[in-house]
């Protein structure tokens, strides 16, 4: 008689077990490849009807901060130090840093302030401009103003090493860029 509610039990334990180890799997595996495929498509998109692309290295509010002036400037501004319109092999280049990647945004909260230095723009053809704000500080870029996001894996080293390449500095100091 205690035999059928000991199977049962197995099976539920089973089963349960199952269900845990399916859905870690899934949270682990499965969605940061759908997070990552579809970031990567949108910007592929952009990058491929993007009319002109140009790849832009600007000051933040927080700079003063940071040099020791307070209290920040009510009517502060942006200084843009640099920027870099792409030729269309420096375009394809930047195709190939948004590879497939697993993109763990919505299951990690870093604890850094974004401070974007690097901005991606990509004018549209109806002249509208898709941008994408880069902080390689603390490894996160925002899509035209929306909640940061955590760099999918791999994308932070090749971004780093194009913007290099381009004659940017990714991680400062940004001043100096001032007399180019």
């Amino acid at each position: 008689m205690w035999q059928k509610p000991i199977r049962w039990s197995r099976r539920i334990t089973r089963c349960l077990i199952a269900l845990v180890i399916g859905t870690a799997a899934y949270f682990g595996l499965v969605e940061p490849w759908v997070c990552g495929l579809t970031l990567r498509h949108s910007i592929l998109r952009e990058i491929a009807g993007a009319k002109e692309i140009r790849v832009i290295e600007h000051s933040i509010k927080w700079d003063d901060i940071h040099a020791g002036k307070f209290p920040i400037k009510p009517n502060w501004k942006e200084t843009v130090y640099a920027t870099v319109t792409l030729t269309s092999n420096q375009a394809s280049q930047l195709r190939t840093i948004f590879s497939p990647a697993r993109d763990y945004s919505d299951f990690i909260d870093p604890a850094c302030i974004f401070e974007p230095h690097h901005r991606i723009q990509m004018l549209r053809p109806d002249g509208s401009v898709y941008s994408i704000e880069i902080c390689f500080l603390c490894g996160q870029l925002a899509i035209n103003g929306e909640n940061e996001r955590m760099f999918p894996v791999g994308w932070e080293s090749r971004l780093d090493g194009f913007i290099s390449s381009i004659s940017l500095r990714p991680n400062g100091p940004w001043e100096e860029n001032s007399n180019r």
